[in-house]
């Protein structure tokens, strides 16, 4: 009967603990999420690959980090990736890394391509971690290049586009604050202007 008693504790006590890891990691992103690849720009002769971190997360800078070609016929010469900022990893010691809201992750990618190339696949590894949650395991993305696409264009655009984005609610709060028909102030039902 003890012995029962003792292997219904351990059971308890482990499913407690996997329901408690399973809660901290059930407000993770996506890997997706959390790092967001995408081309910036792309030329004749280089490109450059912005990851957008989420705030809390971090990817390693060299660990595990990878971009090389799919297409044959582009030959990538060098690879020079932004700066990074040390960590002390507990289970790696310490790495250099792209932390979120601290240092960006953009990596310029030089190579030969011939003038006839229009379109290219680059593959993207890499490992992150939600910081003190989890490390998420070793990811792979497949990044698409079209090199008949403006990418500055499409950046400055969805730059304009938050730019005005905010701009619009704060000019709607601003009219809605110093509009003098605005401030009504309801009480109990009635309205008093």
């Amino acid at each position: 009967m003890i012995l029962f008693f003792r292997q219904f504790f351990i059971f308890v006590v482990a499913l407690f603990g996997f329901s408690i890891a399973l809660a901290q990691t059930s407000d993770s992103l996506p890997a997706k999420r959390a790092f967001a690849a995408k081309i910036i720009r792309a030329d004749e002769k280089s490109l450059t690959v912005r990851i957008e971190i989420a705030s809390g997360y971090y990817l390693y800078r060299n660990r595990l980090f990878s971009l090389t070609s799919q297409t044959d016929d582009l030959v990538i010469s060098d690879v020079v990736k932004s700066a990074g900022i040390d960590k002390n990893d507990p289970f790696f010691g310490t790495q250099s890394i792209w932390y979120g809201g601290k240092n960006a992750a953009e990596i310029e990618v030089f190579y030969n391509k011939p003038s006839t190339l229009q379109q290219a696949n680059l593959l993207l590894k890499y490992q992150g971690c939600h910081d003190g949650v989890l490390c998420y395991p070793p990811q792979k993305i497949s990044l698409p290049v079209d090199y008949s696409l403006d990418y500055s264009a499409a950046v400055n655009d969805s730059q304009n586009n938050q730019k005005s984005s905010h701009l619009g609610s704060q000019t709607k709060i601003r009219q809605l604050f110093l509009s003098p028909y605005t401030f009504q102030f309801v009480a109990g039902g009635y309205q008093v202007r």
